[in-house]
């Protein structure tokens, strides 16, 4: 068949629409789906060689392209708390000060004789992570500052204190000797912990 009667050919065509039935999603489908992506969520960060992978949870129809992954979920240990402010509350109001929380625990610390909260925080990575909280927690014009210990973080920059690589890697100008104090270095280690083994 020549070009021009392919032309000619596909202008004579005409495509109708057939009527069809719509159908619904069943909701028990529907709900597995949820719960279903609600397991791939939990237990994170998530990593793979040594990088962190960002999960997030979509919203309407899922839209891909709206989707940021920029935020990943750690357990943070908050650290030299008076013995007083050991509560869920106090938890979420700390735990609000680094991100956006989910769970406040008690318990682990508790269990292990430790004074400290953990606290699920989901945190930006596009933002440096925090080493430690000032707060006047008693009201009596006293600042207790508290450090935070990140359970299973890993590739952490402690030159631009983000997520994602590691000092060597970093693309910010420096001498290279920022986090190489010793006191750095004790911070720096400070900051990494393992999660509490379980009772």
């Amino acid at each position: 068949m020549k070009s021009n009667e392919l032309a000619k050919f596909c202008g004579a065509l005409s495509i109708k629409e057939k009527e069809q039935q719509v159908g619904t999603l069943d909701s028990n489908l529907k709900e597995k789906r949820v719960h279903l992506l609600s397991l791939c969520l939990v237990g994170g960060p998530w990593t793979f060689d040594k990088a962190i992978i960002a999960f997030e949870e979509p919203s309407g129809m899922g839209d891909i392209a709206d989707l940021k992954f920029n935020r990943v979920e750690f357990w943070v240990q908050i650290h030299n708390l008076p013995l007083l402010c050991l509560t869920e509350d106090i938890g979420t109001f700390l735990g609000k000060m680094i991100g956006e929380v989910s769970d406040v625990d008690l318990l682990t610390a508790k269990n292990i004789g430790g004074t400290f909260i953990r606290v699920r925080v989901a945190v930006s990575l596009d933002e440096p992570l925090m080493r430690s909280l000032r707060v006047d927690l008693l009201g009596s014009g006293t600042i207790t500052t508290m450090l935070l210990r990140y359970e299973r973080l890993l590739d952490y920059c402690f030159r631009c204190s983000k997520l994602g690589h590691s000092m060597r890697d970093c693309s910010e100008t420096g001498d290279g000797k920022e986090g190489t104090t010793e006191a750095q270095l004790r911070l720096n280690v400070w900051l990494h912990s393992e999660s509490p083994s379980k009772i």
